[in-house]
């Protein structure tokens, strides 16, 4: 199976691993609906957890569904982050959010208090890779 033999790459045993594990894996809380931002406070007080994380696809989705106009979200998703910032560092937590694969990207969320940060997604990158690499072939 995939992951089982994913998580033994490098490591004696999977027993090891597991008990290991626990003092180097980071427990996230994701903010991914406005719910989330609503209770942001309440979670951040949790204890046993190291970050907080804005996820703003996700968020953009919950937006839409509670009607906030497309026009607002972009603000808004910015606003969240700043305030997760703030949130997370009074409460002894990191914060983290997504970027896109550029140093603006990275800068402005570093200006809104965020300490950590994805840069690009994965699928997009590899989507994104594929479709130029069709794009070429059908223009040869």
């Amino acid at each position: 199976m995939g992951p089982g033999r994913v998580i033994k790459y490098g490591i004696e045993s999977e027993a090891e691993y597991l008990e290991k594990g626990k003092d180097f894996i980071w427990k996230i809380f994701q903010i991914e609906s406005l719910e989330g931002v609503e209770n942001l406070q309440q979670i951040a007080e949790v204890d046993g957890f190291h970050s907080l994380f804005v996820g703003p696809a996700d968020l953009s989705m919950s937006m839409r569904a509670c009607h906030v106009p497309e026009s607002e979200i972009s603000e808004k998703i910015s606003e969240i982050q700043a305030l997760c910032g703030e949130i997370a560092a009074k409460n002894g937590k990191f914060s983290g959010s997504c970027a896109e694969p550029d140093k603006f990207s990275c800068q402005q969320l570093i200006n809104r208090g965020i300490q950590w940060m994805t840069i690009g997604q994965d699928m997009r990158l590899i989507s994104t890779a594929l479709a130029e690499a069709v794009r070429k072939i059908n223009k040869d």
